[in-house]
């Protein structure tokens, strides 16, 4: 299979966000893909981009999306552009890379998830959280029985972006009509996660909680009343197992991710040393002790579970290069591993769902 040509949008040299962090890396490390053009929303940004990149630099996502060399376009924006560059991707007969959420609400996703299959082009959610080993291996100790039958689920998490300050530049986090909340990027991968490892959660009950007090906007000094909620409580079931999902607006001074399973034979914890509560792009460890151990141990991660190329991508890249990983394998093999947009349209009618559940209390 040729290498798979890919456009990033959002890419900029100057002020590098996800985009340059996280896909740039991933992009560059994989020899099933070549990077063949970015763009970012100015012309002089743009053309520093490309530069620093050695591609063609366009200063608008519309240039990016005609240019006869780009297969796959990757959409790493806010999510409020998400809708206008996605269509006209799909309409240039161009395969998708849309990082999550992939629209603001469910309308949106629903309606970017029919043109997905009626264009017939192949799509990709970032929902990459699944891919990391520590999940993986995670998935496989509870399958072959470490914990023995599964009594209960715990995680508690910070979401570090709803603080109680923030920039200008990060101000939309607090308006939920531009689509990314602790609810919306956090809590549900959190959610797609445990799904992946547990089985898929039911009878949710959710507590969705806004706060009164005021965000301070640092570099200007104004304070700011949002409508996000910073606070997610959800509550459910697997199987028979009781499971809780926590996750509070802000950092931590210790763990920024604590997820314990328990079992009739065992426990295993999931867990962040970092301040970084978010699942799909922090660093995981995993701790576990059965039978007689009177202490939890370490595993570490038997190498199997990364590829040689992956495993040279370091940071947070390495689980949206998994992802790509498994996309180009499904293109060279016809498998459907990765996630593409019909499931995340499953995905945004869960969160339409719990908001619903949440106003019931």
């Amino acid at each position: 299979m040729e290498p798979i040509r890919v456009g990033l949008i959002g890419a900029s040299a100057a002020n590098p966000g996800w985009g340059t962090f996280a896909h740039l890396p991933a992009i560059q490390g994989l020899s099933d893909y070549r990077l063949t053009a970015v763009s970012t929303s100015r012309a002089d940004t743009a053309k520093a981009a490309g530069e620093a990149y050695g591609v063609p630099g366009f200063g608008s996502a519309s240039e990016l999306i005609q240019h006869p060399d780009v297969d796959l376009v990757v959409v790493a924006v806010k999510v409020a552009y998400h809708r206008e560059i996605i269509l006209e991707a799909l309409a240039a007969g161009k395969m998708v890379y849309s990082e999550w959420p992939l629209g603001v609400n469910l309308a949106e996703a629903t309606e970017l998830a029919e043109a997905a299959t009626a264009a017939g082009v192949r799509t990709i959610i970032g929902l990459q959280g699944r891919f990391a080993p520590e999940v993986q291996y995670l998935r496989d100790l509870i399958a072959d029985g470490y914990v023995g039958e599964v009594l209960s689920s715990s995680l508690q998490g910070t979401s570090v972006s709803w603080a109680e300050t923030t920039t200008s530049a990060q101000s939309y986090l607090f308006s939920e009509e531009n689509g990314a909340t602790p609810l919306t990027v956090t809590t549900l991968n959190a959610l797609d996660i445990t799904a992946a490892v547990l089985g898929e959660p039911t009878d949710l009950e959710t507590r969705l909680t806004r706060y009164s007090r005021p965000v301070r906007v640092t570099d200007t000094g104004e304070d700011l009343t949002g409508s996000t909620p910073r606070h997610v409580s959800i509550r459910g079931r697997v199987g028979e197992a009781p499971i809780s999902i926590e996750y509070r607006g802000g950092t931590t001074r210790g763990e920024g991710l604590r997820w314990v399973i328990t079992g009739t034979e065992g426990e295993l914890v999931l867990s962040s040393p970092t301040f970084n509560g978010n699942m799909q792009a922090t660093e995981l460890e995993l701790h576990g002790g059965r039978g007689d151990d009177q202490t939890m141990n370490r595993l570490p991660v038997p190498a199997k579970y990364t590829s040689p190329e992956v495993a040279g991508i370091p940071g947070v890249a390495g689980n949206v290069a998994r992802m790509y990983e498994a996309f180009a394998g499904d293109l060279r093999t016809g498998t459907t591993n990765s996630l593409d947009f019909s499931y995340a349209l499953e995905r945004h009618q869960l969160i339409q769902d719990i908001s619903e559940e949440s106003q019931k209390h």
